[in-house]
């Protein structure tokens, strides 16, 4: 499946503590020639060291992981300036987490329940400068003075 991305392939880190979600993406992402998993991890502190290190083009970090929070890996990573696409991968369809985790300086927020096809949709949608928010949280997403479903 051609998702239209780049001609080289987009290298990716995944950071989440649980080898089913990390697997069921690896073997996702090895039948997309577009994407490359260079690296994954299953620890906060893990996952700053391999971003920083291998300076992915996206990163899917995972919000509750041992020894440092997903927010706290978003943070230090912008702090050192890396400028790697940074998308948490949760189960949370906390709105304040979303907002918190923009704010932080995530490009996005995808929910580990939908379907596989939204992690090819945020791919696109933050290569094309967006803000990516999985649409499971963003039909309830109703910012001040804006509409449901803006998430800017």
């Amino acid at each position: 499946m051609n998702i239209g991305i780049t001609a080289r392939p987009v290298s990716v880190v995944l950071a989440d503590d649980h080898p089913i979600v990390r697997e069921g993406m690896v073997a996702f992402c090895e039948g997309q020639p577009e994407l490359q998993i260079v690296g994954q991890c299953s620890d906060g502190l893990a996952a700053v060291e391999m971003i920083r290190a291998l300076a992915p083009v996206f990163a899917f970090i995972d919000l509750q992981m041992p020894k440092l929070h997903g927010l706290e890996v978003i943070q230090k990573l912008r702090e050192a300036n890396n400028s790697s696409k940074l998308v948490i991968l949760t189960i949370s369809h906390d709105e304040k987490m979303a907002r918190w985790a923009l704010r932080a300086g995530a490009n996005g927020y995808l929910v580990k329940d939908g379907p596989i096809r939204h992690l090819l949709d945020a791919i696109r949608h933050i290569q094309d400068g967006g803000v990516y928010v999985s649409p499971l949280l963003r039909m309830r997403w109703k910012p001040r003075g804006g509409k449901p479903g803006d998430v800017t």
